[in-house]
């Protein structure tokens, strides 16, 4: 599409008609996140903010900001939503957002899914300002739409970034360069400053400008505008693959909602250069996906979720997640994680002995094919060093085209995964996608 979709021949501002559109199930999921401290993250994880219920209200707020959508937004069609989801993750100083739309009808989903996760995040900031009034909302953007002619979109990774601007840095490594504190403002304690705020301050890129020799990826949210390049940033989680684009310099506000929009519910950034339109690439899209009850309600911190997006986002993926869900519902996180066909899925947590423990026969349920070999590896790595690693009861193996591998839900058992998978994806993938070398060297 070469044409503004709600601009008429003469420039003026125009609903689109879309009587003449199949009508098609679709699905939007967008993210976002509320950069704060580490103080209110803990808060507002042991239910202790001056204003209780912080996630609850949020989510209730998000489901009726994605409702009233065609009222916020002028030309948006009114879509009887079938059902809109909003869910909370965490990371040391940042509280991510992730809203799924659902709908059938002639048009498009996104424009709910993107509302939902805005008036979320700003219902944090509003919850959460009397303890840190410098929170700020990043990166709110599309990450998948399906439905319609196009079919299935994704946001599109560029291989030479490390990750999303707006993402929480991994405990102990450096910010990215180019991010800087409020301005007028002192960056918070523990944290050098809110990356995805540079763009907001004088002196931030420019437009069109270069990056410093060597340094890394800015990690300045760009806001989306047409015909501008821009830069997606992590979710929900955390951290995901950084998408290549320009920063665009402007004021600066205490509370800074950067929406990579689409133009409408018709307008498909395939076509602009902004993401892929895919029908069985083999591009190198994962989802992590964490079963912990606790984590899920809010009362454990996550933290082998983030540890294995930073560590996909370094071997190039582009990441959506973690997804967090309680070990009871890990069924319909295992679906929700498959919903884009995404080349690798690792979930971490619930493969254990106890009752509750149900990652194993969810993903069984799903398999078309097994790789016992894979999941037999990662269980030998951990026993060579505790043997109660023994215990977990992790399976892997082959959805369509997608790999799904189960991860133990401990640190450890983590690591020892992605230790016994770094050498092994390049090939797995290759080989699922219908290439790589079968040959033993």
């Amino acid at each position: 599409m070469s044409e503004l979709s709600h601009v008429d021949r003469d420039g003026r501002a125009r609903m689109v008609d879309v009587s003449a559109k199949a009508e098609t199930a679709r699905i939007a999921v967008a993210a976002g996140e509320l950069r704060t401290t580490a103080e209110v993250v803990r808060l507002v994880r042991a239910d202790g903010m001056p204003k209780a219920d912080v996630l609850s209200t949020a989510r209730l707020a998000g489901i009726g900001g994605a409702k009233k959508t065609s009222e916020l937004i002028p030309l948006c069609h009114q879509l009887a939503l079938s059902s809109v989801k909003v869910e909370f993750g965490f990371t040391e100083d940042t509280i991510t957002i992730e809203a799924t739309a659902k709908t059938k009808g002639p048009t498009g989903v996104e424009m709910e899914a993107l509302t939902a996760v805005a008036v979320a995040g700003l219902t944090l900031h509003d919850m959460v300002k009397a303890v840190d009034p410098a929170a700020t909302l990043n990166a709110v953007r599309l990450l998948t739409k399906d439905g319609g002619k196009h079919g299935h979109w994704e946001r599109a990774e560029s291989h030479s970034d490390a990750a999303h601007p707006g993402s929480t840095p991994h405990p102990g490594s450096t910010p990215h360069p180019g991010s800087t504190p409020h301005p007028g403002s002192t960056a918070h304690p523990g944290s050098t400053a809110h990356p995805g705020s540079a763009a907001h301050s004088s002196g931030a890129a420019h437009s069109g400008s270069a990056p410093q020799s060597g340094s890394a990826p800015q990690s300045a949210s760009a806001a989306h505008s047409s015909g501008a390049a821009h830069s997606g940033s992590a979710p929900q989680s955390a951290s995901a693959a950084q998408f290549s684009g320009t920063a665009q310099s402007s004021g600066a506000a205490e509370s800074t909602v950067t929406a990579a929009t689409d133009e409408t519910h018709n307008h498909q950034h395939a076509e602009s250069g902004h993401g892929t339109t895919r029908s069985g690439d083999t591009a190198r899209t994962a989802v992590v996906l964490v079963a912990s009850t606790g984590a899920a309600a809010g009362t454990r911190v996550d933290t082998t979720g983030p540890v294995l997006t930073e560590w996909l986002t370094r071997l190039g993926f582009s990441v959506r997640g973690p997804l967090v869900y309680a070990d009871a519902r890990i069924a319909d996180g295992l679906a929700d994680a498959l919903t884009s066909a995404p080349a690798l899925v690792i979930s971490t947590g619930g493969t254990g002995a106890s009752p509750t423990d149900a990652t194993p026969e969810a993903t069984l349920a799903v398999l078309d094919r097994e790789l016992p070999g894979v999941a037999e590896a990662i269980r030998q790595r951990g026993t060579a060093k505790f043997p109660l690693a023994a215990l977990s009861r992790g399976a892997a193996g082959l959805v369509g085209r997608s790999v799904v591998i189960n991860l133990p839900g401990s640190p450890g058992g983590v690591k020892d995964g992605m230790a016994v998978l770094e050498p092994l994806l390049d090939h797995l993938l290759a080989q699922v996608a219908g290439g790589g070398d079968h040959d033993h060297k």
